[in-house]
């Protein structure tokens, strides 16, 4: 790969979540610890961004048919939004659901499926790398406001993606530096046969996995929070297939984008950083655009709210 890395925003503190969304030809994404969501168009090269309030949001997906209406996060809940997509506050804030109501516990990545089912994660809200993690956070999917628990006993939910024949389900519990494999039934939306299909530790890869996405290959590209770097993986065999490393060592997740889906968004974060690291990182924080990966990606998948 010939890759040319750009920044395209200022630092965010924990930013996260990007969605890219083919309607408006815009990227979508959050920054967790500001409460703030945010949109990126590439033709125009503009950045906006809005303050929700004083909970954690951690993803941002436009509501099918819908215009200016997002579903997002809200600490624990499900909430939904309206946003010009200029203005620097939000209007009509819609708690949708609430996933868990210990104060202790937030949400963090979610998804919607390819056939439009939202899983999202929970995880310990107050976690810092240099404590150990309770195992209390829960992957939920949800269709039609009701939540059906796939799996408990997380330390920290977070990267999904889907097989290009939704067969297949991936997914990161961040402490267990690994990815998994499960088999996907789209139909009652149950996942089976958990599998592990790469191990950042045995392949003496530093840092956590974080987020990921899907190329139109079927390879995965999984951010490496504490690795500075995005892994890009064959699931099938196990294979790191290439990486691209980063002058900021928190890489929180990606996303593809762009004109012709070629883009690679990747988001950072400086939350865990001190003074004297940030100076000596300053690009931590920022999102990045990538090109030159030779891959293409799917856009982001609407949901019906």
């Amino acid at each position: 790969m010939d890759v040319k890395i750009t920044r395209v925003t200022t630092p965010l503190v924990l930013g996260e979540g990007p969605h890219w969304d083919e309607r408006t030809k815009s990227l979508y994404f959050v920054d967790i610890d500001e409460s703030t969501i945010h949109k990126y168009t590439p033709e125009t090269d503009v950045h906006t961004y809005a303050k929700v309030g004083d909970k954690e949001v951690s993803i941002i997906i436009p509501v099918e048919n819908e215009v200016n209406k997002y579903l997002i996060t809200y600490g624990c809940s499900l909430a939904t939004v309206m946003w010009d997509g200029v203005s620097e506050t939000v209007s009509d804030l819609c708690i949708v659901q609430t996933l868990d109501r210990y104060p202790q516990i937030r949400i963090n990545d979610g998804k919607t499926s390819p056939s439009g089912v939202l899983f999202a994660g929970t995880m310990f809200r107050n976690f810092r790398t240099d404590k150990e993690c309770p195992k209390v956070g829960h992957l939920y999917a949800i269709e039609d406001n009701n939540a059906k628990t796939l799996l408990d006993g997380i330390s920290i939910s977070n990267g999904l993606a889907w097989s290009l024949d939704e067969k297949e389900f991936y997914y990161i519990d961040s402490l267990t530096s690994e990815v998994a494999a499960f088999d996907y039934d789209k139909k009652n939306i149950t996942i089976s046969n958990r599998r592990t299909i790469f191990d950042l530790k045995k392949n003496n890869i530093e840092g956590l996995p974080d987020g990921m996405t899907i190329d139109t290959d079927g390879n995965l590209w999984i951010a490496c929070y504490l690795g500075g770097q995005v892994l890009k993986v064959d699931p099938k065999t196990g294979t790191l297939l290439n990486s691209i490393k980063f002058n900021a060592p928190c890489i929180t997740s990606v996303a593809f984008g762009g004109t012709n889906m070629e883009d690679l968004y990747v988001t950072s974060a400086h939350n865990i950083l001190s003074e004297e690291e940030f100076k000596a990182k300053p690009d931590s924080g920022c999102l990045f655009k990538i090109t030159g990966t030779g891959s293409k990606g799917i856009a982001g998948v609407a949901i019906k709210y």
